[in-house]
């Protein structure tokens, strides 16, 4: 069998990107995830480190498999950011001036997609050591952005 034949018949592995998981006032998010990993290789990476206070026992159960992020990630996020910047700086600055350059709502929202930005160079190599073809981010700004420069 060829190479590109195999590559068609491999099962895809799934990255779910949120900000927390699971999160107590997201039962319908955790409900989604939890019934996809019946289906697929599927990994939560979250944006931020654990929330589990009022998290129910199912979600408290799922919440080890999680690969959080948050500020302990935050030097291996600057060796990444550095490294990516010496090796590849017209991509780097380019990703830069498409997602962070432009007007925001408000101070919130811009902190949240920089530190997505941020992370999601990082991301983008825990999601190739991890064999990762398919990122899902089903909310707008902080989970698209880092899912986008993952990408």
């Amino acid at each position: 069998m060829s190479q590109t034949s195999s590559q068609h018949t491999k099962e895809p592995r799934l990255a779910c990107v949120l900000l927390w998981y699971p999160l107590f006032t997201q039962p319908f998010i955790f409900r989604e995830v939890e019934g996809l990993k019946a289906h697929v290789p599927l990994t939560v990476y979250t944006l931020y480190g654990k929330n589990l206070v009022h998290c129910s026992k199912a979600m408290r159960d799922a919440a080890p498999s999680v690969r959080t992020h948050g500020i302990k990630s935050l030097p291996s996020i600057l060796l990444t950011l550095f490294r990516e910047i010496a090796t590849q700086p017209r991509r780097f600055f380019r990703l830069f001036r498409t997602s962070l350059c432009h007007k925001w709502p408000n101070l919130e929202v811009f902190g949240e997609n920089l530190w997505a930005f941020c992370l999601g160079f990082l991301l983008a190599r825990e999601f190739q050591t991890d064999g990762v073809t398919l990122i899902y981010a089903p909310w707008p700004r902080g989970t698209a952005q880092a899912a986008m420069i993952a990408s």
